[in-house]
């Protein structure tokens, strides 16, 4: 499975669309993709955040359809996003980490809007981690990123502010050919830590919430020692005043973490704001689809881990999402069933009219939007996730000799309410190899239940061996028909002998 499955998809689609006349172009929306990187769904207000960081994200999500969970595959950035423009799980696509590559035999989204539907396809990328090198850009007529190259042994990717993504889009937007409709998808990276807006920017947040909601929730957090090491490599400064100054020192640090990371989440709002205010003013959403969805969530404390790619709770995986026609079509509309961002792709295309012979059966997640003009939701099932596939030498380099974090396949089902985290090879130590939580009680993650409830564990285990049986993949760090760049890349990080 892998390559062949994808080039007999790829084969089908191209048949299938050859089977019937598309509608004129000029008749078809609009399709503007937002994917805002390290985005937590639980501090936005739409999904219970107690203040309101983002009004234009917010604003969208009362235009249209709101998802109240969803799940990313995994917690890393070309992973995800590569799921999100193949609608199929990492397992499939193969880029199973930042330094693999989207491969060619897979079918993206801009190549279906650009080749069956006739688009004009526009891709700006805030970070290299998106390179055109990782293949994540194929399809794309016109394509901007930033400016250097990404020296693997840098902790991350050049990148550029949200201001310059907006800028290169609405620049482009005035050259755009009106006369063929467009998919425009912008990538936002200033949510990545490190958490540090540009200092002109003036917050308008009550950092006193914030203070008061870490003290509600300290005991989520894990080791405070890990808080404190974290602190002496990445500081920023914040203002040693009231409320947080009066914090213990490790719990202060949580809470001007939490306060960057929201900064920044107000920024790049207001960004997108001047974007869409100039996409208006070209005439760009008179009909046009407006998806709003991130790559992954952020670790910020929570079992004592600031960042992502290193575990699957829940605050790492769990991801907004945002599907909006601007007629307004199921505006104020929820999903309350669990979706996964490989539905992203057949619910954006359903959502823009986009005939299913073009995708089914090469985009496999659901498709959401036709169930809710049916009335229906998606059907009960299970959620796979996992850590990206580190080699031994890149988790070492991430996570230094924490015994949580070894070399290996961290893996994981949810089912309802039920959640099981395996270690897949970690036999050979002391630490727990799996934990079974039940997220209806316990949100945070902060139990296990497996000992009471064996029953569970043994069938949700079940559940996970076969998927990883009928997903096979090769042991972290090996890829195949890379340039020699990408090569020389994989090497440095001992990915390739």
């Amino acid at each position: 499975m892998g390559a062949e499955w994808r080039v007999s998809c790829l084969a089908a689609l191209t048949f299938l669309a050859g089977c019937g006349p598309a509608p004129d172009p000029v008749d078809r929306p609009n399709v503007i993709l937002i994917t805002l990187d390290t985005l937590r769904a639980d501090h936005l207000g739409l999904y219970g955040y107690p203040q309101v960081s983002m009004p234009t994200v917010e604003a969208w999500g009362e235009r249209g359809v709101v998802f109240d969970r969803v799940y990313a595959p995994m917690s890393q950035t070309l992973p995800s996003h590569s799921t999100m423009m193949t609608g199929v799980t990492p397992r499939l696509h193969g880029a199973l980490e930042n330094f693999y590559v989207l491969v060619d035999e897979n079918l993206t989204l801009a190549e279906l809007f650009i080749e069956e539907l006739g688009y004009e396809t526009f891709g700006a990328i805030g970070a290299l981690v998106l390179s055109e090198e990782s293949g994540i850009a194929q399809g794309f007529e016109h394509w901007d990123q930033p400016d250097g190259s990404w020296d693997p042994t840098a902790t991350h990717p050049p990148e550029r502010r949200a201001s310059e993504v907006t800028d290169v889009a609405l620049a482009w937007a005035k050259t755009r050919d009106e006369e063929r409709p467009t998919f425009l998808w912008l990538h936002y990276y200033d949510p990545h830590g490190p958490f540090e807006p540009p200092e002109s920017f003036t917050p308008t947040l009550d950092r006193a919430l914030v203070a008061a909601l870490v003290r509600d929730r300290a005991d989520e957090f894990g080791s405070m020692d890990r808080s404190l090491d974290y602190r002496e490599k990445h500081w920023w400064t914040t203002p040693a005043a009231a409320p947080f100054a009066d914090m213990d020192p490790a719990l202060r640090f949580v809470a001007d973490t939490w306060w960057a990371y929201l900064t920044e989440l107000e920024y790049t709002d207001t960004q997108l704001k001047r974007l869409f205010d100039g996409l208006e003013a070209e005439g760009m959403l008179d009909n046009a689809v407006v998806v709003i969805v991130s790559d992954h969530g952020e670790g910020l404390f929570e079992h004592g881990e600031k960042g992502h790619g290193v575990h699957i709770w829940e605050e790492m995986m769990l991801v907004p999402m945002i599907v909006a026609r601007t007629d307004g079509a199921r505006a104020g509309e929820r999903v309350a069933a669990t979706a996964v961002l490989d539905d992203l792709a057949p619910t954006m295309l359903s959502a823009a009219g986009v005939e299913p012979e073009l995708w089914e059966g090469a985009m496999l997640g659901f498709d959401h939007w036709t169930a809710l003009g049916a009335g229906r939701t998606a059907p009960a099932r299970a959620v796979f996730l996992e850590r990206p596939h580190f080699s031994m030498e890149r988790m070492a380099k991430r996570t230094g000799t924490s015994p949580q974090h070894r070399w290996g396949i961290l893996a994981g089902v949810v089912d309802g309410s039920e959640k099981l985290i395996r270690d897949m090879n970690g036999k050979e130590t002391k630490v727990r190899q799996e934990v079974l939580v039940d997220l209806a009680a316990d949100p945070a993650e902060r139990g296990d239940v497996a000992a009471e409830q064996p029953d569970r564990l043994g069938v949700l285990g079940a559940t996970l061996e076969a998927w990883l049986a009928a997903h096979p993949t090769e042991l972290p760090g090996t890829q195949a028909d890379l340039s020699e760049d990408r090569i020389r890349q994989l090497q440095d990080l001992g990915y390739m002998k």
